[in-house]
């Protein structure tokens, strides 16, 4: 059967239209840009001031499903947003936000919880640099009135799981409520009175308000407890030689 000269050159305007077209989605298909991933864990409010130290630069499809930011312009200067960000995690635009809240005060890595206040408290300056500053905290008051070891000096747990701010002009700071600062000067003004705290986790089971510890225990169930049972060890006159 012959074709005529017209056919075969539909035909032919056909293949190259298809071939041109099949080109043109295959590129689109595999065309690529820059976009950026955190480089670490940031902090809610974080300032994102160093692409080299903040973000990776990664490649992805061109064509896709997805947000991301290509523009490293529109990362470097702004501020994580009100949810912790993480490593290797795609910068997005709805986790960056131009400038802090109105109105709220930053600290070191976040911003001062609603409804607290950032208070000074006196604990030790020797531990106060180990604390990170978005630790949770326990607060406990030791009682020694007379200064001496003695059977009535105790420790008090007067808070717990208290959110630490950071140094501030060489203050400790922690976000504590008016309640909590007045009970705070409260066990202050006792005399005697002294100050310490340990690094809690919110998977910790909370403890009974103003719980009482014994310092100098005596009873053997609290020895045992804290120090261990003791461990039995044959008396070497016993081992020797029998008969």
């Amino acid at each position: 059967m012959r074709i005529a000269p017209g056919t075969r050159a539909l035909v032919a305007i056909l293949g190259v239209i298809f071939l041109a077209v099949f080109a043109w989605m295959y590129i689109q298909a595999n065309q690529t840009e820059v976009a950026y991933t955190y480089a670490q864990n940031m902090a809610p409010y974080t300032f994102i001031d160093n692409a080299q130290e903040d973000l990776i630069a990664i490649t992805i499809p061109k064509n896709r499903d997805f947000e991301a930011v290509t523009n490293v312009q529109n990362i470097v200067g702004k501020y994580v947003g009100a949810q912790e960000v993480y490593a290797g995690t795609l910068v997005q635009a709805p986790n960056l936000i131009a400038e802090l809240p109105s109105g709220q005060r930053i600290f070191p890595r976040d911003l001062l919880p609603i409804d607290t206040y950032a208070y000074p408290i006196n604990i030790p300056t020797n531990i106060s640099g180990v604390f990170q500053d978005d630790d949770l905290i326990d607060l406990l008051a030791f009682i020694d009135e007379d200064g001496e070891p003695s059977p009535d000096d105790k420790a008090v747990l007067v808070f717990q799981k208290v959110k630490t701010l950071g140094l501030v002009g060489g203050q400790f700071m922690v976000a504590l409520t008016y309640e909590q600062i007045a009970a705070y000067e409260g066990w202050n003004r006792l005399p005697g009175v002294t100050f310490t705290a340990a690094i809690n986790q919110p998977a910790n089971p909370n403890l009974q308000t103003l719980r009482e510890f014994e310092i100098y225990p005596t009873d053997q169930e609290s020895l045992d407890e804290i120090f261990g049972v003791m461990t039995p060890v044959p008396n070497p006159l016993s081992t020797n030689n029998e008969g």
